[in-house]
């Protein structure tokens, strides 16, 4: 008796841990400013073997903090690999299916709850927020009338009355809050010590103008899901872009205009996730003032989990683009025409979700109207993420790239450009990231390029550093 009673001390000392940490809604378990969506906390008299601490070091508590549902989910596989069986780990799954929009697979993992305990008050309560959520609000008020009924907390018993109050007084008939209109982007300070691209060899680079320049950079887009369903959505979104650099280097100001319209649509495909994705961009580009590129862009691509732990990445990307001058000899140097490229980049996670290598591998194909820049290539990236030991809210990314890009109808311009060009290009790029809000973070990199060709013309480094804000906002 003694050992139950301290069971019930330690759920009721996990709700309040739970509140203070974010993971359950404090609006939720009293009703004042209620939103629908808020859930108290599963946890008081549940049989569970994973412990307090457990649950909430768990990185399953820090994406449902953050309202990232679909690693949530992830990372509750890992616990249910724990703790097989965990009535608070299928609970809990049910609650994240819900907040992603699977009512169906909700429902079934609460039925499967209450066939093995069909008095646990908690799944009852949950399971009317989920027919709420599917606009059933007579199934809803079953089961909140049995929560009243029959809860012996205090807790349950107030929440499900405050729920039948507001469903007879028509407060709370609507769906769940959905996020529509959303800010994102970044904006920041960094040094580039060749934004002209100039070559290494003194001999073919010209006289004048700085060769490096600090630079501001801001980068804002909107966004609107026109359609937000539980396995489909269709976004529109326009992104500006702006480049601004010193030490009167006015010719390289760059201004983009991006606007875009986003598909995506999601399968299971024996019992794994398949979403299928399809984008249409419309690309304006000005370099100091003038028109320098309009393009089209379509991309499809295919989003797969095979296993728990991986995740494959599939695209297909068409361009076709206008460009402003065609140069001295449009035969030669003109860039109008088109480009495409398929690739491929595999995830691959640790246990917790929170690490993950990738590595892509992409063939593009460049087909312009002048021969200078009819390309082929093949390129390779491989990369690390990772939390930052021992440093909260601070994450680590590191990467490598290698690109072969061939031109075979180049010719030489000028008595300087004796070579066919060939590309053997790569670059190494790192950056801090400190995360002040899930929505709000600080992120510090650099990156260094080396172009190297068998054409002296188009060999050249490049050392970027800076710092950024990234931001994220729902309206």
């Amino acid at each position: 008796m003694a050992s139950g009673r301290w069971d019930v001390v330690w759920r009721l000392l996990l709700v309040v841990a739970l509140v203070a940490s974010g993971v359950v809604e404090p609006t939720g378990l009293y009703g004042q400013g209620q939103d629908e969506t808020a859930t108290p906390s599963p946890d008081v008299g549940d049989a569970s073997e994973l412990s307090a601490d457990t649950f909430l070091a768990s990185p399953f508590s820090e994406f449902f903090r953050a309202g990232d549902y679909q690693r949530a989910l992830d990372a509750l596989e890992v616990l249910a690999q724990q703790f097989p069986g965990d009535a608070l780990v299928t609970r809990y799954r049910a609650i994240v299916l819900d907040r992603l929009g699977r009512y169906a697979e909700a429902l079934a993992l609460y039925e499967k709850l209450l066939r093995q305990d069909p008095q646990h008050v908690p799944t009852h309560s949950f399971m009317g927020q989920t027919y709420l959520h599917m606009g059933n609000k007579e199934a809803a008020v079953r089961e909140w009338e049995w929560v009243a009924a029959h809860s012996t907390h205090e807790l349950y018993r107030r929440w499900s009355q405050q729920q039948l109050a507001s469903l007879r007084a028509g407060k709370a008939v609507r769906e769940p809050r959905r996020q529509r209109l959303y800010l994102f982007g970044d904006a920041g300070f960094e040094y580039d010590s060749n934004p002209l691209l100039k070559p290494n060899d003194k001999g073919v680079a010209t006289e004048g103008n700085e060769k490096q320049a600090e630079r501001f950079s801001f980068n804002v887009g909107l966004g609107y899901p026109v359609v937000l369903q539980p396995d489909a959505r269709v976004d529109v979104l326009y992104t500006a872009r702006q480049s601004l650099h010193t030490r009167s280097l006015d010719q390289v100001n760059f201004i983009g205009q991006e606007f875009a319209l986003a598909t995506s649509r999601r399968f299971d495909v024996w019992e794994r996730d398949l979403t299928l994705g399809a984008r249409y961009d419309v690309l304006m580009g000005l370099l100091d003032g003038d028109l320098f590129s309009l393009a089209n862009r379509w991309l499809l691509s295919a989003d797969a989990r095979v296993t728990p732990r991986t995740r494959t990445y599939l695209y297909n990307r068409f361009t076709v683009a206008n460009f402003g001058n065609d140069g001295s000899n449009p035969p030669q140097t003109s860039r109008d025409g088109f480009d495409y490229d398929m690739g491929a980049t595999q995830y691959l996670y640790s246990k917790d979700f929170r690490q993950f290598l990738f590595a892509n591998e992409e063939f593009g194909l460049g087909q312009a109207r002048g021969g200078n820049f009819r390309r082929r290539s093949l390129s390779s990236r491989v990369g690390v993420h990772t939390p930052v030991p021992f440093i909260r809210r601070t994450d680590l990314d590191v990467s490598g790239g290698f690109q072969f890009g061939k031109y075979p109808d180049f010719s030489p311009l000028s008595s300087l450009d004796t070579t066919r060009r060939e590309d053997t290009n790569w670059d190494l790029y790192s950056a801090l990231t400190y995360y002040w809000t899930p929505r709000l973070a600080t992120r510090a990199f650099y990156r260094y390029l080396n172009a190297n060709n068998r054409n002296d013309i188009f060999q050249y480094d490049r050392h970027i550093t800076g710092i950024q804000m990234l931001f994220t906002e729902y309206f």
